[in-house]
C-alpha cells in the first residue's frame, strides 16, 4: 500500500501539481494537507488531513493549528480564492460541490465554485460566502447521499435567507472531477477544457428549479395576559381527562408514574381551585394544568381555556398573490373571504351552514392502495390535533361549552350535548359520519372529552341582554338599538308601570328599579332580593308582577320554600335551568322566615354544587330573587338582603293579566330598550350606600328619587327584621320575671343562669329552644345591639350566665344579685 503524497493526489485527480502548490496543498503525516482558509484574512485556521489507512480506503481528520482553537471555524473550500482568467460560467453564478477535488477541479477550468466537507456540515455556508451570487447550482451526487446532500443545503439557503435563484442538477458522471478524468482520458490535458464546460453548460440548461423555503421570523413571545382563572372548573377539567376520582376524591398523577392515586384538587385563600400531587409535589392551577400536560405557554393555555379570545391569524403575503397562488383571480378570492366571513357570522348565531362533507376519524386523502382479496385498504387514522381542525372547518368551531356543559343552538334555542352518542348525533346534521375503530383511532368518547375540554367557554347562555353587556356570554338574542338618551322613561316602559298599582310613588319607583335589575350587567352576587308585598291581603298582583319580570327576561325558575336544597341545586344547575335568570319564590306564608342556603345564594358570585350524571356543576351568581308575601317577616340576614315593594288593592279588571302578558310579548323589544336607556341615564346621589353599593350605584342612582328610596328601603328592611320584635319580647319578657321575683331592677345587676334564660327566651319567642340553641341566639341578638339590656358574664363560681343591668346601665358600680336560683327554688317551695 502506497503512501497517499501530493503527486499521487495529482495524478489520481489528473490535476496539475503547481494547482496544488498554489492552494498550499502539502505532504503531511503520510497524507497530504488540504487547509480551510478563514474568511477574514484568508489565512488557514482548519486543514483536513487525507490519506490512505492500512486497508487502501481513504480517511480524513480535521486538525486545527495552535492558537487557532478559538477561531477555528470551519468555512466552505474556495472562500478567497483569485481567478486570474475570464470566469467561464455568467457573472454570479456558483456552484455548490461536495469535497475538495470537485472545487480544485472547477479552479482548473475557471469555473466559480464552494466545496462543503459533507451534508452533515452545510451550516458551514453563510450569507457572507454568497456575496455577488444571484444563481447557486447544486451538484447532486447519484444515491442516497447526493439526495441528503442537496435537502440540507436547501434548508440552509432559506435559514440564511438566501433571496437568489436556486437549482440542482446532475452530471454525466458522479462529481466535476470524474467528469474531468473521464475527458482527460479521452481529449488529453490540454484539449479536455471545452467539453467539459460544454458538459457542464449542458447540465446547467436542463438544471432543475429547487424551491427553498425560508425560516420565519422569530416573533416575539407575547406577555402573559391577565386572565379570571377562577372561571375554569379545575375538577371538571381533570375528570374529562382522567376519567371520574376515586372514592377520596383523588387520581393516578400523570406527571410521574404512579402506582397509588395522588393528585387532588383543592380551593385556596384565593378561592381558586387548584390540583396538587402528594407524591411528587406537582402544583398549580388550571392554566399550569394545561401548560404542563399540552406543552403550552400561558397565552396558549389561556385560550384553550376559553379565558381569552384567540387571535385572528395574519396573512403575511397579499390576497392577490395568494389567489394567483391558488389560480383564483382577485374577484374570486374576494368572493370566498366575504363567503367565509357570512359563514363565520351565521355559526355566532347559532345558524349552521349547509353541508354534506364527510366526517371522519381517517385520512381519506391519504392513499393506501388495495388488499389481497382487491377491496380498497382502511385509510390511516388521524391525529387528534389533525381530526379537530378537519371538524372544526365543517362546523364553524361548534359546539361550545358552558359551565363545562357542550351545548348547540337550533331554532333559537340551547341544545346540549351531555354525551358522546349527543355530540355525535348533532355531526350528523353537516354530513355522514364515518368513526372507524381500532389501534391508531379517535375513539368517540375520548374525541367528546377533548371537544368538552378545548371548546370555547361560557359563563352563561343568556336570552336577554344586559346592559352593560357581560363579558364571557353566549348572547341567544340582538342587543336593542337605543337611539339617542331621550326621557329617563320610555313610553313602552311608563305604559307597563301604569299597569301595576304601587302603594306609593316610591313603590313605583322600585318596580322600575326591579324591571331594570333584570337586565343589568353587574358584578356577579350583587343582586338583592326583592320582596313584592300588599298589606291589603290577597289579590293585589304580586305574582303577576314577579311573572311580568319572568316573562320579559325568559322566564323563571320556581322555588318552593320547603324544598330540600340538595334537591334544589340539582335543580338550579340542570341545563333547563343553565339560561334562566329569575329565581321566584311565590306566595311565601311563614310567620318567620330564614333560609341560610338561600342568603349564600344571594351573595354569592358563583352558585356550585353537584349536578346530576355530571359531578361537580357551577354557574355564575346573575340571578334576580323575587319572593312574594303578604305580610313578609324574615330573619336579620334575609331583611338585610332583600328590597321590598308594596302594592295597593288594585281596581279589578276583567282580562287583565291577558292584556298584561299580550304587552309584553308586543312590545319586548321596545321595554327592553327603555330599560337600557334608563341603565344609562345620568346618576344621582343616593347618599349612605348599603351592602349593596354595586346596585345601589348604578340602578338606585338613576331613579327620580334614590336619596329617599334608599331611606324607605332601610326602613322597610328594619320593619320585616322579625329579629328586632324578638329582642323587644325577650328585654320585656325578662324584666318582667324578675320583677315578679322581686329583684331591684332599677338599682341592682342581675346574673341569669343560661339554664334559667334558655326557658324565657322560649317562651318569649313562642319556640322551643335547647340551652345552647337559645343562648346563641341572644348571644348574636346582643353582638348586633338589637339587645341592649343584656350582657353575657360568669358568676363566681365560673358559671355561664348573662346580666340584666335594665336601664341603668353597665357601666355602673351596681350591686349584682346572685341569688336568682334560690329565689325561683323558694317560689317553687311556696
Amino acid at each position: 500500500m502506497s503512501r497517499l503524497t501530493v503527486e499521487s493526489y495529482a495524478a489520481q485527480k489528473r490535476l496539475p501539481p503547481s494547482l496544488l502548490q498554489d492552494l498550499r496543498v502539502r505532504n503531511y503525516g503520510g497524507g497530504i494537507l488540504i487547509p480551510y482558509a478563514s474568511r477574514n484574512d484568508g489565512v488557514p485556521v482548519r486543514s483536513r488531513h487525507r490519506l490512505v489507512n492500512e486497508k487502501g480506503r481513504r480517511a480524513f481528520r480535521w486538525l486545527t493549528p495552535k492558537g487557532k482553537a478559538k477561531q477555528a471555524t470551519t468555512a466552505p473550500y474556495g472562500i478567497g480564492w483569485q481567478f486570474n482568467g475570464e470566469l467561464a460560467l455568467p457573472t454570479g453564478t456558483l456552484l455548490l460541490v461536495e469535497g475538495e477535488s470537485d472545487t480544485q477541479t472547477a479552479a482548473l477550468h475557471d469555473v466559480r465554485a464552494l466545496g462543503i466537507p459533507g451534508a452533515a456540515m452545510a451550516a458551514c455556508l453563510n450569507l457572507i460566502d454568497l456575496a455577488g451570487t444571484d444563481h447557486v447550482i447544486i451538484i447532486r451526487e447519484p444515491g442516497k447521499g447526493g439526495e441528503t446532500f442537496v435537502e440540507q443545503l436547501a434548508h440552509r439557503l432559506g435559514a440564511i435567507a438566501f433571496t437568489g435563484k436556486v437549482s440542482f442538477i446532475t452530471l454525466p458522471a458522479k462529481d466535476l472531477n470524474e467528469l474531468h478524468c473521464k475527458l482527460y482520458a479521452e481529449h488529453g490535458a490540454d484539449a479536455c477544457r471545452d467539453p467539459f464546460l460544454a458538459a457542464l453548460r449542458a447540465a446547467i440548461d436542463a438544471a432543475t428549479p429547487l424551491p427553498i423555503k425560508h425560516a420565519a421570523k422569530r416573533e416575539r413571545k407575547p406577555p402573559p395576559v391577565a386572565v379570571d382563572v377562577g372561571r375554569v372548573d379545575l375538577r371538571s377539567l381533570i375528570t374529562g381527562e382522567l376519567g371520574e376520582a376515586d372514592r377520596d376524591g383523588r387520581w393516578l398523577c400523570p406527571f410521574h408514574d404512579d402506582a397509588k392515586p395522588s393528585l387532588s384538587t383543592f380551593t385556596g385563600r384565593d378561592r381558586k381551585e387548584r390540583f396538587k400531587c402528594h407524591s411528587c409535589g406537582a402544583k398549580g392551577d388550571a392554566i399550569e394544568w394545561v401548560t404542563k400536560r399540552k406543552g403550552l405557554s400561558f397565552n396558549q393555555a389561556a385560550e384553550l381555556l376559553g379565558l381569552i379570545e384567540a387571535e385572528p391569524v395574519k396573512v403575511n403575503i397579499r390576497r392577490a398573490e395568494q389567489a394567483t397562488m391558488a389560480g383564483k383571480s382577485d374577484e374570486q378570492a374576494e368572493v370566498e373571504l366575504k363567503r367565509d366571513q357570512e359563514l363565520d357570522a351565521m355559526a355566532e348565531r347559532g345558524e349552521y351552514p349547509p353541508g354534506h362533507q364527510l366526517i371522519t376519524n381517517c385520512d381519506i386523502a391519504a392513499i393506501v392502495g388495495v388488499d389481497a382479496n382487491g377491496k380498497p385498504k382502511q385509510q390511516p387514522p388521524l391525529r387528534l390535533e389533525l381530526l379537530d381542525q378537519e371538524i372544526a372547518k365543517i362546523t364553524r368551531r361548534w359546539p361550545r361549552s358552558c359551565s363545562g356543559l357542550l351545548f348547540a343552538v337550533e331554532k333559537g334555542e340551547p341544545v346540549f350535548l351531555d354525551s358522546a352518542d349527543s355530540l355525535f348525533g348533532w355531526l350528523h346534521k353537516f354530513g355522514p359520519v364515518e368513526w372507524h375503530g381500532g389501534v391508531g383511532y379517535v375513539p368517540k368518547r375520548e374525541y367528546f372529552q377533548h371537544v368538552r375540554r378545548t371548546a370555547r367557554l361560557y359563563a352563561a347562555i343568556e336570552r336577554t341582554p344586559h346592559e352593560p353587556q357581560m363579558e364571557n356570554r353566549f348572547y341567544l338574542c340582538d342587543m336593542p338599538k337605543v337611539d339617542g338618551e331621550g326621557s329617563r322613561i320610555g313610553e313602552r316602559l311608563g305604559e307597563l308601570l301604569d299597569m301595576f298599582c304601587p302603594l306609593t310613588p316610591a313603590d313605583r319607583e322600585l318596580i322600575l328599579a326591579m324591571f331594570a335589575t333584570a337586565i343589568w350587567g353587574g358584578p356577579a352576587g350583587s343582586r338583592p332580593c326583592f320582596v313584592i308585598s300588599a298589606p291589603s291581603g290577597r289579590g293585589a298582583g304580586k305574582t303577576s308582577l314577579s311573572q311580568a319580570v319572568s316573562q320579559l327576561v325568559g322566564g323563571h325558575f320556581a322555588v318552593s320554600p320547603g324544598e330540600p336544597f340538595d334537591q334544589l341545586m340539582h335543580r338550579l344547575l340542570s341545563p333547563a335551568a343553565m339560561s334562566t335568570r329569575i329565581g321566584l319564590i311565590d306566595n311565601l306564608k311563614a310567620a318567620k322566615w330564614s333560609w341560610g342556603q338561600l342568603e349564600g345564594l344571594i351573595t354569592a358570585s358563583r352558585i356550585s354544587g353537584k349536578r346530576l350524571w355530571a359531578g361537580e356543576g357551577w354557574r355564575e351568581n346573575t340571578m334576580l330573587w323575587i319572593v312574594t308575601a303578604n305580610s313578609p317577616q324574615f330573619s336579620a340576614d334575609i331583611a338585610s338582603r332583600s328590597v321590598e315593594i308594596r302594592l295597593a288593592e288594585p281596581v279589578r279588571q276583567s282580562g287583565w293579566n291577558e292584556r298584561l302578558s299580550c304587552f309584553i310579548e308586543s312590545y319586548r323589544s321596545e321595554i327592553i330598550a327603555d330599560l337600557v336607556r334608563f341603565l344609562r341615564s345620568p346618576k344621582q346621589d343616593t347618599g349612605k350606600l348599603s351592602r349593596w353599593a354595586s346596585f345601589d350605584g348604578e340602578v338606585i342612582a338613576r331613579l327620580a328619587d334614590p336619596a329617599g328610596v334608599m331611606r324607605i328601603i332601610e326602613d322597610r328592611r328594619k320593619v320585616s327584621d322579625v329579629e328586632v320584635d324578638e329582642a323587644s319580647l325577650i328585654q320585656t319578657l325578662v324584666r318582667d320575671k324578675l320583677e315578679d321575683l322581686h329583684c331591684d331592677t332599677d338599682s341592682c345587676h342581675i346574673f341569669i343562669p343560661s339554664s334559667v334564660m334558655a326557658g324565657w327566651v322560649s317562651e318569649a319567642i313562642g319556640e322551643r329552644l335547647s340551652v345552647v340553641a337559645a343562648c346563641r341566639r341572644l348571644s348574636q341578638g346582643i353582638d348586633e345591639g338589637k339587645i341592649c339590656q343584656l350582657c353575657q358574664m360568669r358568676d363566681t363560681r365560673g358559671r355561664r350566665g348573662f346580666k340584666f343591668f335594665g336601664d341603668i346601665g353597665d357601666d355602673t358600680e351596681a350591686v349584682t344579685l346572685y341569688d336568682l336560683g334560690e329565689r325561683i327554688a323558694n317560689r317553687f317551695r311556696a
